[in-house]
């Protein structure tokens, strides 16, 4: 029998599946990911290693001291008290449900344990993961500064990162940011490239107020910005069906504005750098087919379970839009490879199996990874536009 647990704080759950299921969801690396945090280690043996860093805060370097498969699990710390026990039960209760029960010497995981175990609900019974229905968004699409676009009247060497894209009515936009400004602050820290942006907005949660400081046209413009929660990650994801029925719909509709965006735009023109060592529309559209073809690539990876390797940077690798390029294709053969990457997009979430639509933590991933990049041509639309007037097209 294990010690007893220095004052252990409890928290709990009861999930509608068997006892089996929930604890390959506490000792699975595989599912881990999907609700808790990444395993460092687990070796599934008494005196096992058992390292996890979750993202709710809770740092798990334990090794395996008892484990009954589905039913308990419990794991000495290795830098708390001789007698501290973390002890994880699964209770079988009517039907398929099990109440997910943990108890925690430490008072600092108490919250955070009860915040974990939530997710691990919403994540097997609705496929929602509320780290990602909580976290913060802008609006903007961040893109990293070219050597060759410097020195730029206003920004300092080495910092800022100009915002591409701002979309219609999301929270840039209503604070006063605008396309083709560049940010090199948020709340006084400064920002230096796309990466540190992103990852500086992921520290937030939906209704802060961050002050931001930007540069526009050699001008510095500072604005309070109320980040906003990304749209339908608290519901559930759409079933298969419904989910390529708003595709096709939303990238018919995308396609079109696309369409409307270069339409007169000569084949020289679409050449044309906005300004020397900025993108020509030709270098936006190439970047559109290749966000597109890499979509397809992290759809597969969350099909088969893994965590979507979602790199933007690749999709604005200078040698991969060269490659597009090569031969300089013209305005409508670009358009027609848009479309012929967004058809193979879709059939490829038509072609799910079915076991991955019926695991929720898995489709839900499937799902809104899709829906994130559905129509991410209109976040350049307003880019568009900018680089015609520059150019004079």
């Amino acid at each position: 029998m294990s010690p007893p647990l220095q004052s252990a704080r409890c928290a709990e759950t009861i999930v509608g599946h068997p006892p089996i299921e929930m604890w390959h969801a506490v000792t699975k690396p595989e599912h881990l990911h999907y609700w808790f945090g990444d395993a460092v280690e687990i070796d599934l043996r008494v005196g096992g290693a058992y390292i996890v860093r979750s993202t709710f805060g809770i740092r798990l370097d334990t090794t395996v001291e008892r484990l009954v498969e589905g039913r308990r699990i419990v794991l000495r710390p290795t830098r708390r008290g001789d007698d501290a026990r973390i002890e994880v039960d699964f209770v079988k209760l009517s039907g398929a449900e099990t109440r997910v029960r943990v108890a925690d010497p430490d008072s600092e995981n108490e919250e955070p344990w009860r915040d974990a175990l939530e997710n691990l609900r919403s994540v097997w019974e609705r496929g929602v993961d509320l780290r990602e229905a909580g976290s913060a968004v802008m609006g903007i699409g961040p893109r990293d500064i070219a050597p060759a676009e410097r020195p730029i009247s206003g920004v300092p060497a080495g910092i800022g990162v100009c915002l591409g894209s701002v979309l219609p009515g999301e929270p840039a936009e209503n604070a006063g940011l605008k396309p083709g400004d560049i940010v090199i602050s948020l709340d006084g820290e400064t920002v230096r490239n796309g990466q540190d942006l992103v990852r500086r907005i992921q520290r937030l949660r939906p209704g802060d107020v961050v002050r931001c400081d930007a540069v526009r046209n050699g001008a510095q413009v500072s604005v309070s910005v109320t980040v906003g929660s990304r749209s339908g990650r608290g519901q559930p994801p759409p079933l298969p069906a419904r989910l390529l029925g708003a595709l096709r719909d939303a990238v018919l509709e995308a396609d079109e504005k696309l369409e409307q965006a270069v339409n007169g735009l000569s084949d020289e023109d679409a050449y044309r750098p906005e300004r020397p060592g900025a993108w020509s529309v030709a270098q936006l559209l190439a970047h559109l087919s290749i966000t597109e073809r890499m979509l397809q690539s992290w759809l597969d990876e969350a099909a088969r379970g893994e965590r979507p390797g979602i790199d933007r940077d690749a999709c604005t690798n200078p040698a991969r839009i060269a490659g597009v390029l090569e031969g300089r294709p013209a305005v409508r053969e670009l358009l027609k490879r848009i479309r012929r990457d967004e058809v193979e997009t879709i059939a490829l979430i038509a072609h799910i199996p079915a076991d991955v639509v019926s695991f929720k933590p898995r489709w839900g991933r499937v799902a809104f990874t899709a829906l994130d990049f559905h129509s991410h041509s209109e976040e350049h639309l307003g880019q568009i536009a900018r680089i015609r007037h520059a150019i004079g097209a």
